[in-house]
This record gives structure tokens, C-alpha cells and sequence, in this order.
């Protein structure tokens, strides 16, 4: 069986270590893919419940996205804003990875593949795809 889910989020964040205008603080609207295929059915009879996949997107909705050791990080939290630390800069393919993993999570063994699309802006996406 086979689930597919489309949700959009506002964040914002920066690219360390690059030379280009991403480098400056700055936000888009991310538009995702999540395709889902098990196996088997969960016992209420859910490839996943629509609502964990939303709630998995929406811990990065409304957030700056930031490399972990990124300085901004801690001052922005001691301002009281919402920040999600990431392994590796914030790019669309680390944010897609970060998705897949967590979908990975929750999911256990009973996955059979998964594909994270996320839409940066009209013109450009990245796809993670497991196995």
C-alpha cells in the first residue's frame, strides 16, 4: 500500500560556509511530497496516519532552521525564538533527509520505500528517496 501527502510551512534559514546570497538569513515556503509504501497496514489499518506525517513537518513550520553550531542559534532561542539545529547546514536536501529519517523512525521495519520531495520555490526540489 502506498500513501501520499502534500503539506506546505514557512521557515526560515541560512547557509554557513557558502559564498552565495543564501549565506544571509532569509525564508520560503517549502512544499513537500511524502510517499509512503508498506507492506502491511498498521492495526487500525494506516499505511501511517496523515496526522503524524503533518506533525513531523510541522516541528520545522514557522522555525529557523539552522546549522547546529551556527552562533545565531543561541541567540535567537535566548530571544525566545523557535529554532530546529540540524546536523548539516539547513539546505532542502539535509531538511529532506532530516523528514525521511524521522518517517524512518516512526515507521519501523514495516517500510518498504519512502520519498521526501521538497519544493524550495517553483523552480527547484530535491528528492531523498530509502531504500
Amino acid at each position: 500500500m502506498k500513501l501520499r501527502y502534500e503539506y506546505e510551512i514557512a521557515a526560515g534559514h541560512r547557509i554557513l560556509d557558502y559564498s552565495g546570497k543564501c549565506r544571509f538569513l532569509h525564508g520560503h515556503n517549502y512544499f513537500f511530497v511524502v510517499e509512503i509504501e508498506t507492506e502491511e497496514l498498521d492495526e487500525v489499518g494506516f499505511v501511517i496516519d496523515f496526522n503524524e506525517v503533518k506533525s513531523i513537518l510541522l516541528e520545522l513550520d514557522h522555525r529557523t532552521l539552522l546549522r547546529r553550531d551556527d552562533p545565531l542559534a543561541d541567540l535567537l532561542e535566548a530571544n525566545g525564538q523557535p529554532v530546529v539545529r540540524m546536523d548539516g547546514n539547513p539546505s532542502a536536501e539535509n531538511i529532506a533527509i532530516w523528514v525521511g529519517e524521522r518517517l524512518k523512525e516512526r515507521l519501523g521495519n514495516r517500510i518498504r520505500s519512502l520519498r521526501v520531495v521538497v519544493w524550495e520555490n517553483r523552480r527547484g526540489s530535491v528528492e531523498y528517496t530509502y531504500p
